[in-house]
């Protein structure tokens, strides 16, 4: 939120429709909240800081990236960009061996018998 006020940009954030929402139609809290959500905020900001091109981003961590990718393929026209980051997966470092065996290693090398 700091970076989007120091860069003269607004902030929006969802709760993507809420626990009912999941209930009624899984899209809904997948992505269509937040595309409406942003779409209203463009119309919001030419209300407060009069017409102009107001660009819209979507991004999201860990579980928040899959519902980037989701925005990013079933939406048109409603962003300008996404970026999704570390996006979670149960193969994803440490949940395999891979981090685990580079420590062992490394440890193994350090230890004088």
């Amino acid at each position: 939120m700091g970076f989007a006020i120091a860069s003269g940009a607004y902030f929006v954030e969802t709760n993507e429709g809420g626990m009912a929402s999941l209930a009624k139609d899984s899209t809904l809290a997948a992505y269509r909240v937040n595309a409406a959500t942003a779409r209203y905020s463009r119309t919001l900001a030419a209300k407060i800081y009069g017409p102009h091109r107001t660009y819209g981003y979507a991004f999201g961590g860990s579980g928040g990236a899959y519902r980037t990718i989701g925005g990013a393929e079933n939406t048109a026209g409603v962003w300008d960009g996404f970026v999704p980051y570390v996006v979670g997966s149960p193969v994803a470092i440490p949940n395999v061996f891979t981090a685990r065996l580079l420590a062992l290693r490394d440890f193994a090398c350090c230890i004088r018998v």
